[in-house]
């Protein structure tokens, strides 16, 4: 292993970090995740969520992301640590904007094979700025096959890597069909990233595992590294090529989250603290029967209790025994490590391998324990224990024997530490899923979070524009409110010129046609009374000509007169119009009414109605007698005139012509007329109208008075 600085200074950073996430739960939404969260309830209040069918449909679809996401392996934010990553640093560019290098790694394994997925892992770092998750990741690259006579075949080409907002240290994954063998792998980098706002100015690469698999094993880790660089470069100290294909990432455990079953409370063993780290722990697993293997798979502890620490429990100097018996008298040992520190794994499984052997009794013995702080008890801590036979797991429910009581011990809140979930196939936070799995769900990730992304930017871009149309058609509303409240006084007076155009044009016709033609009478007639001896029949015309232009004056003034003032009601205007048209007939009005006020037009229209009908009576009917009746059929206004007078000829009654301006004047009303009329029986005239009918009067008719 490299030279390293005392392992407390050196962790003193990661040490910090981990701290501050203490109170942070295990499982992390992703960082886009947490941005819909935070702005989900104003979003779902939005414009564009009311009206939009994209906008719903693309909600939709969030949905049913977040459910396919909650499904699969979390990206961490945080550094889960282990040897680091690999890191080279070129000199500083004269152009900070010129990023170009040539800078190529080659990974050559013993047996040409067929690779059929190739994954990159970024590498992170912690420093003043935060976690960078994809720190020194090429910006643009081509991953090439090497076939076994040394021709590079390249299978995919990747560029404008730091423009993807949805990679935040997911892996990219590539695949080949795996129809050729290949006998190594050539990464070449032409476009180094450049570094974050307020990083220092370094063109530098940096990457944190390589994986190639074949099925299910994995190529790299039989590999060797090979750097080819143009220019000059540096190797700083902890970054060495090795850790290419160590196996170790800064992404955790390669767990699956378990969304089927009841969340398992068992996270893994932790012995009891010990003072010293140089003390014996042994753990024993029972496969059952003998067994071929030859490797051991151990997986780290999380002890939630007290923040994150990579690595933590795993044992520094160890031995492997394995035996047929359990009382173990021929127990040999196949792999030891007591000679040689574990390395640092961080937050990641590591195997072992050894020669192949059959057994059934597997015993793990501990003989240094993790104890990296001196003021920290040290322990003996597992996850899970796998013993393998090539890539198969031969220990999955195995019987666990440990040198301590084996009763489960509180970890936190209701996580316990029990022996038998060394062998329930459990990590801390999940199901334990082989790498290669792992990483394919890892690399669906990205691409649902990928999706996620554009469909958050489009609804981000949809509600923008629904706010932008909507403020634009309230600020259209509102202008042309404005400039219709401005208009409405012009279109007020307009209105009202125009009415009292109409009056004064109803006023000069009324004039021309009742007062005008009657003065005209008379000065004809009081002509002729100068020329006469006996001019009484001419005086009596005129007396009466005169009191019928009273009475269309009268007419006229009451019409003017505001209702609410001066106007008397309608069925005394109709009285006193009776009094003086029909003076000197015997006459009578009865009405169901006392006090009742017709509108202006309707009371327009029935006055005049009212009117030509006596005047037909006086000139015409020869009557003595008038008998008229006001009162109401329903919502129906009924206005009946009798007379005792000759009557109507029936040749006459059925003229076209005949009595057509009563009928003129009854359609105005929106009612109907009936005439009866036979020959010296007299006349009956019966009016019907709606007073609440659309164009007929304002008000309802009241109650007939009761007596």
């Amino acid at each position: 292993m490299p030279s390293r600085l005392p392992s407390f200074v050196a962790d003193i950073p990661r040490l910090r970090w981990q701290l501050s996430e203490v109170t942070l739960p295990r499982r992390r939404l992703p960082f886009l995740a947490c941005l819909a969260l935070a702005g989900g309830a104003e979003a779902e209040d939005s414009i564009a969520a009311r009206l939009s069918p994209e906008w719903k449909s693309l909600h939709a679809e969030l949905r049913a992301l977040d459910t396919a996401l909650d499904r699969l392996p979390d990206i961490p934010v945080e550094n889960y640590g282990g040897t680091r990553a690999f890191l080279r640093v070129f000199s500083e560019p004269v152009d900070p904007d010129d990023r170009s290098i040539d800078f190529t790694v080659r990974l050559r394994w013993p047996e040409p094979r067929p690779v059929d997925l190739v994954a990159l892992v970024p590498a992170r770092e912690i420093d003043s700025l935060g976690l960078d998750p994809n720190y020194g990741f090429p910006e643009d690259f081509t991953v090439s096959l090497l076939e076994p006579d040394g021709e590079s075949r390249p299978i995919a080409r990747f560029e404008e890597m730091s423009g993807q907002p949805a990679h935040r240290g997911h892996p990219i994954i590539t695949r080949d069909a795996g129809e050729r063998a290949a006998s190594g792998l050539e990464l070449h980098i032409t476009q180094a990233r450049a570094p974050r706002p307020g990083a220092p100015v370094l063109v530098f690469v940096a990457l944190a595992e390589i994986f190639c698999y074949s099925g299910d094993h994995n190529l790299a880790a039989d590999a060797t590294v090979e750097i080819v660089s143009e220019g000059s470069a540096r190797l700083p100290s902890f970054w060495s090529p090795e850790l290419l294909i160590d196996g170790v990432t800064p992404l955790g455990l390669p767990e699956r989250p378990v969304t089927d079953e009841p969340e398992r409370k068992d996270i893994g063993w932790l012995s009891r603290g010990r003072t010293e780290a140089d003390q014996n722990v042994s753990i024993t697993l029972d496969l059952g029967r003998p067994r071929r293997l030859d490797g051991l798979r151990l997986f780290p502890a999380l002890r939630p209790s007290i923040g994150d620490f990579p690595g933590f429990g795993i044992p520094e100097h160890f031995r492997l025994r394995v035996s047929n018996h359990p009382a173990e008298p021929d127990a040999r040992i196949v792999l030891d490590h007591t000679d040689r520190p574990t390395p640092e794994i961080g937050h990641n499984p590591h195997e072992f391998r050894f020669p192949p052997v059959e057994a059934r009794y597997v015993g793990l013995e501990a003989t240094r324990l993790w104890k990296p702080y001196p003021l920290y008890p040290a322990f003996l801590g597992l996850s899970e224990m796998e013993i393998l036979e090539g890539d198969e797991v031969v220990s999955a429910g195995a019987r666990v024997v440990v040198t301590e009581e084996a009763e489960p011990v509180l970890a936190q809140a209701d996580r316990w530490w029990t022996p038998t979930a060394l062998t329930d196939g459990r990590g801390p936070t999940g199901s334990l899923i082989p790498r290669r799995h792992w990483l394919e769900d890892l690399d669906k990730r990205l691409q649902l979070e990928t999706r996620r992304h554009q469909a958050l930017d489009r609804m981000a871009h949809l509600e923008r524009a629904w706010d932008r149309g909507t403020l634009a058609t309230t600020g259209v509303i509102g202008l042309a409110a404005l400039g219709f409240a401005a208009l409405l006084p012009f279109r007020y007076r307009i209105r009202e010129r125009r009415r009292i155009r109409a009056v004064r044009q109803r006023i000069a016709g009324d004039l021309h046609d009742d007062v005008g033609s009657n003065l005209g009478s008379i000065q004809m007639l009081s002509q002729m009374a100068r020329t006469k001896p006996d001019a009484r029949d001419e005086l009596e015309t005129i007396h009466r000509v005169a009191a019928e232009t009273v009475n269309s004056v009268r007419d006229i003034v009451w019409l003017l007169h505001p209702r609410e003032t001066d106007r008397i009601p309608t069925i005394d205007h109709l009285r006193e119009s009776a009094a003086i048209l029909l003076d000197p007939l015997d006459w009578s009005l009865e009405s169901d009414f006392r006090d009742w006020q017709l509108g202006d037009e309707d009371g327009r229209h029935l006055v005049l109605f009212f009117r030509e009908v006596l005047h037909n009576i006086r000139r015409h009917s020869q009557a003595t007698e008038v008998g008229i009746h006001i009162g109401c059929d329903g919502p129906e206004f009924v206005l009946t005139i009798s007379d005792n007078g000759r009557g109507i000829p029936p040749e006459r009654l059925d003229r076209p012509t005949s009595l057509r301006a009563l009928h003129q004047r009854a359609d105005r009303l929106g009612g109907t007329v009936a005439v009866t009329s036979a020959a010296d029986q007299g006349t009956r005239i019966v009016l019907r109208f709606a007073p609440c009918s659309p164009g007929s009067a304002e008000v309802p008719l009241p109650h007939p008075d009761i007596p």
